[in-house]
């Protein structure tokens, strides 16, 4: 099973951080203080609307692997670092049970 989070080799010419819509604000903006659910809400409302939202994403899971929250940081791709951290459980256990498993 191929990884959806591979990156594709048909990007578009140029960076897709160019075409993104956070490239023009404070970095602050998806960073937002833990329990700030407006803040976050805010974020993750500029992501809906981001044209490479689903670039972002996949970079940011290629990028994370199986690290735990603790160790992601902002919201990427519309995601906050414990979502990321369920959609790559979700994804390993569908993996794991996608593969034989070998007899004797």
């Amino acid at each position: 099973m191929t990884s959806p989070y591979a990156r594709s080799t048909a990007a578009p010419a140029g960076r897709w951080q160019d075409r993104a819509v956070c490239r023009a604000l404070p970095p602050a903006v998806f960073d937002p203080p833990v329990g700030d659910w407006d803040a976050v809400r805010a974020a993750k409302g500029l992501c809906r609307v981001c044209p490479v939202a689903v670039t972002c994403l996949r970079e940011a899971m290629a990028e994370e692997g199986g690290m735990g929250a603790q160790h992601r940081a902002t919201i990427r791709g519309g995601y906050t670092p414990e979502e990321r951290v369920a959609i790559h459980r979700t994804y390993a256990a569908a993996r794991r049970a996608a593969t034989p498993t070998p007899t004797n």
